[in-house]
């Protein structure tokens, strides 16, 4: 019987732990999304409590990063994300950080020990990541300059980016 109450404690952390963190290999199937698929527009704080918004970034490119700071997967992915913020932040790419049911204290502890460099925002209730059908952190969005979803997946699509930079200009 204990074993069974055991198991039964277990199962749905395995479960939430396995869905949560999409450690995905970098060989791991991604999705390209529909052409005709447009971004929906939200409105979230940063971590200095100011409103941004999807519509700030109209015209532009932009790297939307779904995440936490306790997924190990994610905290790998920093470095590679930072190097598209530094070779396309002047070529009209902007990089999103949005941060899922975390606390403002916890995210800004991890932007300071990380030296994120680049937006960081947060979706409290999770109610934009639902919006997105976000399934698994990281989960990476590419729209291009005109709202529309080019990419959704969990790693960097370095190709991806390269063109959509490149409608840009």
């Amino acid at each position: 019987m204990k074993r069974l109450i055991l198991a039964l404690m277990v199962l749905p952390a395995v479960c939430f732990l396995s869905v949560s963190c999409s450690a995905q290999k970098p060989g791991a199937a991604t999705v390209a999304a529909s052409k005709e698929e447009k971004a929906l527009g939200f409105t979230l704080k940063d971590l200095h409590g100011n409103d941004v918004s999807l519509n700030d970034f109209s015209g532009k490119a932009v790297f939307l990063e779904f995440t936490t700071t306790w997924c190990p997967y994610c905290i790998t992915m920093i470095p590679e994300i930072k190097k598209a913020y530094n070779d396309y932040k002047d070529k009209g790419l902007e990089v999103v950080a949005v941060y899922i049911r975390e606390r403002k204290e916890d995210v800004e502890a991890f932007d300071k020990e990380h030296g994120i460099p680049y937006r960081v925002l947060l979706d409290p209730d999770g109610s934009i990541a639902t919006q997105y059908r976000v399934v698994g952190v990281p989960t990476i969005i590419i729209i291009d300059k005109d709202g529309v979803i080019r990419y959704k997946g969990h790693k960097v699509p370095s190709g991806i980016i390269e063109d959509v930079v490149k409608e840009v200009r």
